[in-house]
């Protein structure tokens, strides 16, 4: 499991490679639960997860987005997601998440949708 986080004016996008099994779900939540709990980053932030990178998601990985979206959600931020592979994008509509998260097939337009 691989994070890298970059900006995109006021957007922050990171980029995940790697599986997100139960191992690569708790290396992620690790990671993210120090960003969430940055004060600049909790009131109204933007983010894109690009998962071109992700090449397997469990209902671990599932709960660890579902968990940090509604986070971010409830502190006035929104969180959008990019770069899926068919195969995660699958796991993402048998899971009928697809009707909660915005998903982007690439990552300008997923950071395009903060500018509209």
């Amino acid at each position: 499991m691989e994070i890298t986080s970059q900006k995109s004016g006021a957007v922050d996008i990171f980029e995940i490679k790697g599986r997100m099994d139960i191992a690569g779900a708790e290396i992620a939540e690790k990671y993210f639960q120090q960003m969430v709990q940055d004060e600049q980053t909790q009131k109204n932030c933007q983010i894109v997860f690009d998962l071109g990178g992700v090449d397997y998601v469990s209902s671990s990985g599932l709960r660890l987005f579902v968990k940090i979206f509604k986070h971010v959600e409830e502190a006035g931020g929104k969180l959008v997601l990019c770069g899926m592979n068919i195969a995660v994008e699958e796991v993402f509509q048998f899971a009928g998440l697809d009707a909660v998260f915005k998903i982007f097939p690439i990552r300008d337009e997923a950071v395009r949708f903060f500018a509209s």
